[in-house]
């Protein structure tokens, strides 16, 4: 069913052709408006934030993501973050894991039965995965000091990114942290996922040892998925 206008607006959709780029607007203006009651607001500053490149409001963004319920703001606030590419990477890496709550925090109930890589369910993972091959070296020297919550939602970027650019800058570091944590089964089932990007004999030697040693379901329903993926890609 579509929305209406008053829902939409509820949201935060802001009509991008309505916004006046020309009028004299302050950076402490966009502050306030990020820190507006109305969602309209938000939305119209964080676009007018992206359009300006006024990327010294990126802590302000980051601040006003972390408690944005609205959907259209936060698009509109993911998005600006994402246009400042490498000047955003470094800032929010320590946020990975704590905005929003869709993370994985089990195994799942179900096997994830698309032949893609799928998105990352974590807000900052996303917006890292939006921008692209430039986040993986960072987020590798970065990694050794992320805590576990952080670097779950990192093996997920390493691997989206991994797969859709052809990269293979984190397989090593995929393989180490795998043998390291072999009895963290949330972990290690991320890093099953991931390793579907790399069609290197490593890689596939195991993932075929779990397929068939490994007496955990959802590892099992991975390396058999990563497998079938890495094939299907070697073919095409």
């Amino acid at each position: 069913m579509k929305s209406s206008a008053n829902e939409l607006k509820s949201r935060g959709f802001v009509d991008k052709s309505q916004i006046d780029y020309d009028i004299d607007i302050t950076v402490q203006s966009l502050k306030n408006q990020l820190e507006s009651k109305s969602p309209e607001k938000r939305t119209s500053a964080a676009i007018t934030i992206k359009e300006k490149n006024i990327y010294c409001l990126i802590p302000e963004l980051i601040a006003a993501l972390r408690i944005e319920n609205k959907l259209y703001s936060k698009i509109g606030i993911s998005e600006a973050l994402v246009s400042f590419k490498e000047k955003t990477i470094k800032k929010v890496i320590p946020f990975l894991g704590k905005i929003g709550k869709n993370q994985h925090k089990k195994l799942p109930a179900k096997p994830f039965e698309k032949n893609n890589y799928p998105l990352p369910r974590d807000t900052i993972a996303r917006i890292l995965n939006k921008i692209g091959v430039d986040v993986i070296p960072i987020l590798l020297n970065e990694a050794d000091r992320m805590p576990r919550s952080q670097l779950l939602e990192a093996i997920d970027v390493m691997g989206n990114i991994s797969y859709y650019h052809k990269n293979s800058e984190s397989l090593n570091f995929l393989l180490n942290l795998f043998e390291k944590n072999r009895n963290d089964e949330l972990m290690s089932w991320k890093i099953i996922r991931a390793f579907s990007a790399f069609p290197d004999p490593k890689i596939i030697k195991e993932l075929e040892k779990v397929s068939v040693d490994s007496t955990i379901k959802q590892h099992l329903w991975e390396a058999n998925r990563s497998l079938r993926l890495i094939n299907k890609r070697s073919k095409a």
